[in-house]
């Protein structure tokens, strides 16, 4: 199945320049395309991407030293700066799957989140759609991460008449339900 884009809100109720769009999936085991994405906004410079791959090295006697290496931890985390701080996409953001979201949406003026302790742990599938780097021939770049979760939402400035972004740290797991190499991410340019 392929990745279904919502249709974007009106511009007049949303920032409408980014260097790409985040969006938050429901998560599908096995790798597969998310069936509904919430569009989170543009971001604002992108995002990041770290990739860090921890190997054990395999040593068969003191003359050889070391002839392989294994990997035996991966870790990848996701950083963005997203400009559209709804209540809705501050839901979504903060990984608040059990507080009750009332309202709040592109929309409307008016709504309510609650925080606190989370019951359960929801994951969700993360999607970037933006631009690929002037020496591609792509005229589109996709991340796809299956099996995420916030870490961090950085500070929430409320200021009066100005833009203001908030940035999101977001980890990717190994989803152990794929069976194909790419357990964590692909990145697709088409």
């Amino acid at each position: 199945m392929a990745l279904v884009y919502p249709t974007p809100p009106n511009p007049a109720t949303l920032f409408v320049s980014g260097a790409g769009d985040l969006y938050f999936g429901t998560y599908v085991a096995a790798g597969a395309d998310s069936p509904a994405l919430t569009h989170m906004g543009p971001t604002l410079g992108g995002i990041t991407i770290e990739y860090k791959r921890d190997m054990h090295p395999i040593e068969c006697d003191q003359f050889l030293g070391v002839v392989a290496a294994i990997p035996i931890k991966e870790e990848c985390t996701i950083k963005a700066t997203l400009q559209d701080g709804t209540i809705a996409n501050l839901y979504k953001a903060m990984n608040m799957s059990v507080n009750t979201l009332v309202a709040g949406g592109r929309t409307d003026n008016s709504g309510s989140m609650g925080g606190g302790e989370e019951t359960s742990q929801l994951y969700f599938q993360l999607v970037w759609k933006g631009k690929p780097p002037a020496q591609s021939a792509a005229t589109t770049r996709v991340a796809q991460f299956y099996k995420c979760f916030t870490m961090t939402v950085g500070e929430l400035k409320m200021e009066k008449s100005k833009e203001v972004g908030y940035a999101v740290t977001i980890r990717a797991l190994t989803d152990p339900t794929v069976t194909t190499a790419n357990k964590a991410f692909k990145l697709i340019d088409a």
